[in-house]
């Protein structure tokens, strides 16, 4: 009886993180352009995404899903680069704002904004 609000407490917060992730999930889908070399990251509904970067013809392929928060991107068809794939890399960014025009992401410890 006495773990009742400790456990009640903790099935408000995992289902208040649900819904945040649910909500930005619903937000990312489309096409996000970068700075103007960068190119677009275009997630879809049914967790893909591509990425095509202008300054040359590789294109990376993925699914992505949203927890906790973050923005988890699993590539699963990237060019070869320098004798190594980047297929199967895994990358993991903490959404810091998201609206319909608008999306920032920190990864590596910068902050990367991206527009539609």
């Amino acid at each position: 009886m006495k773990f009742t609000p400790i456990i009640l407490a903790l099935s408000l917060l995992l289902t208040a993180c649900s819904r945040h992730d649910t909500k930005l999930a619903k937000q990312i889908a489309g096409t996000w352009a970068g700075e103007a070399e960068a190119g677009t990251m275009a997630f879809a509904p049914n967790g893909s995404f591509v990425i095509a970067k202008k300054s040359d013809t590789n294109i990376f392929a993925g699914t992505w899903q949203i927890k906790d928060g973050d923005l988890i991107m699993t590539l699963t068809n990237a060019p070869i680069i320098h004798g190594h794939s980047l297929a199967g890399g895994v990358t993991r960014c903490k959404i810091v704002s998201m609206d319909a025009h608008q999306f920032v992401y920190s990864s590596a410890g910068r902050a990367v904004t991206l527009s539609r």
